[in-house]
């Protein structure tokens, strides 16, 4: 997927200014999410600060909602659609040293990594629960 000419091992921002900032992001959200699942998760997958008792157990909060499946499929091929256009029309020789295949494996990764963050997001704001819920698997 690596479109430099000077090959693999020139890892440098100056070199890189697209690709060390958003490795740093998913690399440092690992190590994030890592965290919050190990440490401030307690009895039924509740929430903890590291200064609350679990022996207090927590109430449910709010009830969670699914979106529609047409709204929430609508949402999911907006997102990728713009998602894989966007950078295409915004940095054309980028698309045009990686090609149509590169660019699509590579900012579907991208996608896929920040898709977490925005599902975290309607989770902890908008109490969704589930994107596209089908009888095999729900988002």
């Amino acid at each position: 997927l690596d479109p430099n000419p000077r090959g693999v091992g020139r890892y440098a921002l100056r070199e890189r200014p697209l690709v060390v900032p958003l490795f740093l992001f998913g690399y440092l959200m690992w190590f994030v999410l890592i965290f919050i699942g190990q440490f401030l998760r307690g009895p039924n997958w509740h929430f903890y600060w590291p200064w609350e008792d679990w022996a207090v157990e927590k109430v449910a909060e709010q009830a969670l909602v699914n979106l529609p499946n047409s709204a929430g499929l609508a949402l999911l091929v907006a997102y990728f659609v713009i998602g894989l256009v966007l950078p295409a029309l915004a940095n054309r020789e980028l698309y045009k040293k990686m090609g149509l295949a590169k660019h699509l494996i590579a900012w579907s990764f991208v996608l896929l990594m920040f898709g977490v963050v925005g599902k975290i997001i309607l989770r902890i704001f908008f109490h969704v629960k589930y994107i596209l819920t089908t009888p095999y698997f729900s988002i």
